[in-house]
């Protein structure tokens, strides 16, 4: 699977998208359509949409004249990274609870990479801050935009549109994703510029847009969650795969510490963690087994 995917992708959900076309090729299906981006564009997530009300009180309250190059307001992924950095939820990423191994690696950087590999991410200016605009023209952008971009931006583009697309390459089926039309982006971007601090704007929309499209018991069917047995497959990951990480790549290639890398191969579960250090730290090891297998 991480061979199929080519890119790094460390999501357990990676398994269920190498499957899905698997099954379909048997069953004689060239091509699947695939709804990404919905959630996206159209707040879908609940903590996203968590996260557009959270701004929108802020929005509220904030006194825009006060807005300047040097008193930015701590809006997406400039509080993702404050978060990474400190550990600390700031106000638009609390209700986000995001994994807690990111804060840790960033604490622990010494303990977990190497001299080596941490000099080399800081000439490549990686662990410099990035600069995600949140607003333009002294206006705040629209709580709806800022973080419908930044969720594309970042899992929509590194993850799902990988997924969809490498691994239905796999069987060699065909995979659409209709909803990342640019036209479509664009017009939706344009109706949450207009929509402001409305929090009425969800997948309402485009289910009235498609009422002579799609049967209504369709359009109003309530999302099914992801729930797989995460807990039993990461167990299953490590005891198989962990003791790769003793003196594979990641150690030949002075990536990570050997008191990290025996740490991390002996791991099954961690704690309010959805990716766990150990199960990414497999996916990069596999990743450059097979980069040199190939």
């Amino acid at each position: 699977v991480v061979n199929a995917c080519d890119d790094l992708v460390a999501d357990i959900s990676n398994f269920c998208y190498a499957e899905l076309p698997r099954m379909a090729r048997q069953q004689g299906i060239p091509v699947l359509m695939y709804g990404h981006g919905g959630d996206e564009l159209f707040c879908g997530y609940p903590w996203l949409q968590n996260a557009v009300d959270k701004e929108i009180a802020f929005q509220s309250t904030y006194n825009e004249s006060k807005i300047t190059s040097n008193t930015r307001p701590e809006i997406g992924y400039e509080a993702l990274q404050s978060y990474i950095k400190t550990g600390d939820a700031p106000r638009i990423v609390q209700h986000i609870q995001i994994p807690l191994d990111f804060p840790d690696a960033q604490k622990n950087l010494d303990l977990v990479t190497t001299q080596h590999y941490k000099s080399k991410l800081m000439e490549q200016g990686h662990l410099s801050d990035p600069n995600w605009p949140c607003y333009y023209n002294g206006q705040l952008i629209s709580p709806h935009l800022i973080n419908s971009a930044l969720i594309s931006e970042t899992y929509l583009r590194s993850n799902s549109i990988v997924q969809a697309d490498r691994l239905c390459m796999r069987y060699s089926v065909e995979s659409r994703l209709p909803l990342l039309d640019y036209k479509l982006v664009e017009t939706v971007a344009a109706i949450m510029k207009k929509w402001g601090t409305d929090r009425s704007f969800d997948k309402t929309l485009w289910r009235s847009a498609m009422a002579k499209d799609i049967p209504e018991f369709v359009r109003q069917r309530s999302k099914a969650p992801f729930r797989p047995p995460v807990s039993s497959w990461f167990t299953v990951i490590s005891r198989s795969y962990g003791p790769y990480l003793i003196d594979g790549e990641l150690a030949r290639r002075q990536i990570l510490t050997p008191e990290a890398l025996k740490l991390l191969s002996t791991r099954t579960s961690e704690h309010k963690v959805s990716m766990p250090m150990f199960f990414r730290a497999i996916v990069l090891e596999m990743w450059f087994r097979t980069l040199r297998k190939n």
